[in-house]
């Protein structure tokens, strides 16, 4: 079977080219993406993981505030990175809380800041509680050209069992709302593979979302998280591992029909409008990472040499504020990755993604080709049929895609 041949493709979804900010000939730096996160929620959904805080109000003039300076500081920490920025992505919890007027103070401070790719993708999470006409064309005035719809599910059952506060004529109205505001980049995410849904189920709810013409699907497995309210309520009533996996077939094979494979495991877009922003995180490139909690990761040149350098955010937005209130970083990580933290970071984004890991670049972080560094374990998997590589990558094959958290941590 030879490597898949279906890349990212022109426009939205093609990464931009790598450029050398203060490096030698022939020494690129990879693209450079800003990741800004809004961590509040109306409410906190049971099943969520994620940094986020349940709040009546959000404090959006205050935090706001911190954002705005903390963009100056980074700039002021990256003042020789001559790099564009090829993406912004607001996320969260729940950016669509925040006023137009608000998204529309960062993004300005952004562009005052950095330059941006002509075509830079700017995208923003949205949930179908928070968003109404006008908030979404305020969105849209502000530059944001990219809507992630937070739907989760198309069905009042499943709506309660997620805890979500929204119900599924308010995620139609949401879809029709968004591109009434003239949001021609549209992506929704669904949950599936929840307790007591059928795999009859999943097929109706994934037939009714691509009737809504989106130009992108992330459709996820549920994943019962430790320590969760939805774990501790359901994990007996968790689906077997069988009908889980007659699911995540199904909806690999529906939307491959269509001229959708997965560009990443639980990821799929119409051609051209493939996440450029999480293209470039998956493919383990540079991100500068705002607000409370949020993760980064630059690359920079030490004796010629590449290395990668994670940040994250303090979480708690009592000391987030205090900190930027201080004038300085809020900074709770700051650290250089060693080789090997930095490989195993590239292989687990690499492997997720449908192209697969690029070896070049494991070579250039490690000092070794991961088919020869891994070639016992390789073996294993390439026999069962899990594993395919060619002379540029690393992939995981269809059969292999199910089982990738399993044989990312068997590579580690």
């Amino acid at each position: 079977m030879p490597a898949p041949t279906y890349e990212p493709g022109i426009g939205p979804g093609m990464p931009a080219p790598p450029h050398e900010p203060g490096s030698g000939p022939g020494m690129l730096l990879p693209p450079l993406a800003l990741y800004l996160h809004i961590p509040f929620c109306t409410r906190k959904c049971p099943y969520c993981d994620f940094h986020s805080d349940a709040v009546a109000l959000p404090p959006e003039e205050s935090y706001v505030a911190a954002l705005v300076q903390e963009l100056r500081l980074w700039r002021h920490r990256l003042v020789q990175d001559s790099r564009p920025l090829q993406s912004i992505f607001i996320g969260g919890g729940t950016p669509s809380l925040f006023s137009a007027t608000g998204i529309t103070t960062i993004l300005d401070t952004i562009r005052s800041l950095w330059s941006l790719l002509p075509a830079a993708e700017i995208t923003l999470e949205a949930n179908p509680d928070s968003v109404t006409l006008a908030r979404l064309e305020g969105y849209r005035a502000a530059g944001v050209n990219r809507l992630s719809l937070g739907i989760q599910a198309l069905t009042a059952d499943r709506l309660a069992l997620l805890g979500r506060i929204h119900t599924a004529d308010a995620a139609r109205t949401a879809i029709r709302t968004a591109r009434v505001a003239g949001f021609a980049n549209l992506g929704l995410d669904l949950i599936y593979a929840t307790p007591g849904q059928t795999p009859a189920d999943w097929q109706l709810e994934l037939t009714e979302a691509l009737t809504w013409n989106p130009e992108h699907l992330s459709c996820y497995t549920l994943t019962m998280e430790p320590g969760t309210p939805f774990t501790a309520r359901y994990l007996a009533a968790a689906l077997s591992e069988d009908i889980s996996l007659e699911m995540f077939q199904y909806t690999h094979a529906t939307l491959a029909r269509l001229g959708w494979p997965p560009y990443e495991i639980s990821n799929f877009a119409k051609p051209g409008y493939h996440s450029r922003h999480n293209c470039n995180y998956w493919a383990f490139g540079d991100h500068i990472g705002i607000g409370a909690a949020a993760h980064g990761k630059l690359t920079f040149l030490d004796g010629g040499h590449f290395k990668s350098r994670r940040t994250a955010n303090h979480p708690n937005v009592t000391t987030y504020l205090q900190s930027l209130q201080e004038n300085h970083l809020p900074l709770l990580l700051d650290a250089i990755q060693s080789p090997d933290e930095a490989a195993a970071d590239a292989l687990i984004m690499g492997l997720r993604q449908g192209i697969g890991l690029d070896r070049h670049l494991y070579r250039t972080i490690k000092g070794v080709d991961i088919v020869t560094e891994k070639q016992a374990r390789l073996a294993h998997f390439r026999a069962a049929g899990w594993v395919k590589e060619s002379p540029e990558r690393l992939f995981l094959t269809p059969q292999g895609m199910p089982l990738a958290d399993s044989i990312m941590a068997d590579l580690l």
